[in-house]
């Protein structure tokens, strides 16, 4: 899975996630609520490493929130001593 992150301010960035084989874009539909549950740590993951990829390996994903969830959301992130943090 590659990702593509937008720093949008100090601790906001929006991350899409892009499949890159037939796999990775099954993960990606939800096809129900029990999907969705079932599937929402493998996606966390995803969002952490795409934010450790692109902010740092200090930086921790705080919180998502998203219309176009899994594929697009808009993330918090905290550096690791519980910071905001400029970078």
């Amino acid at each position: 899975m590659k990702y593509n992150v937008k720093k949008l301010s100090v601790g906001h960035c929006h991350i899409t996630l892009v499949p890159e084989n037939d796999i990775e874009k099954k993960l990606v539909i939800i096809k129900d609520d029990k999907d969705k549950e079932d599937k929402a740590y493998t996606f966390r993951v995803h969002y952490q490493n795409a934010i450790t990829s692109k902010i740092g390996l200090k930086a921790h994903l705080n919180s998502i929130d998203g219309d176009s969830y899994p594929t697009t959301v808009f993330a918090e992130y905290i550096l690791e001593d519980g910071s905001i943090g400029n970078r």
